[in-house]
């Protein structure tokens, strides 16, 4: 009986550092309240920049506010899964080179080896299918995470409002 052979492929992980790359995970959006406002003598801004745009109204600064929310809690699950995403794949890795130092000492003619050998190829494999089963979903999720950044970059980011009407947004929650 022989073993079966593990081909080497270019690679059995789509490797997902490029999208987290473009991920602003964790990245803080920052409000400047309008009491921290006022005691640097500025207008309350959403952001961390000097002041763009026009005023939000009250509905859309509460908008804005939700949209930030939103965006801290789709970015730390979008953490948490990249975290589990990373941890399988050093699983995978510290398995596959195992494997490969284990195939360099097998021997063809032992049938039990061989047996393990290739039930151990199986377990791979079902590592690799499982990565590639929770990658796109995470891929979606990270791109759900930048349409929001974009949103939020576009309609909200540096842009001032009127601290009477962020008082009132959160007198009313």
């Amino acid at each position: 009986m022989q073993a079966r052979v593990l081909t080497k492929r270019r690679s059995a992980w789509r490797p997902l550092a490029a999208l987290a790359a473009l991920l602003l995970v964790g990245a803080a959006l920052w409000i400047t309240t309008p009491a921290q406002a006022q005691s640097a003598g500025k207008a309350p801004v959403l952001g961390d920049g000097p002041p763009k745009g026009k005023p939000l109204s009250q509905p859309q600064l509460k908008a804005c506010l939700d949209l930030q929310r939103q965006l801290e809690q789709e970015g730390a699950e979008l953490q948490r899964d990249q975290t589990e995403l990373d941890a399988a794949r050093q699983t995978f890795e510290r398995f596959d080179a195992q494997l490969q130092a284990d195939r360099a000492t097998l021997v063809a003619t032992d049938k039990a080896a061989v047996d393990a050998y290739n039930a151990r190829l199986d377990q791979r494999r079902q590592m690799v299918a499982d990565y590639n089963a929770k990658a796109p979903a995470y891929a979606r999720q990270a791109q759900t995470y930048n349409g929001l950044r974009q949103t939020w970059a576009s309609d909200c980011d540096d842009r001032p409002y009127d601290a009477d009407d962020y008082a009132a947004i959160f007198r009313a929650r």
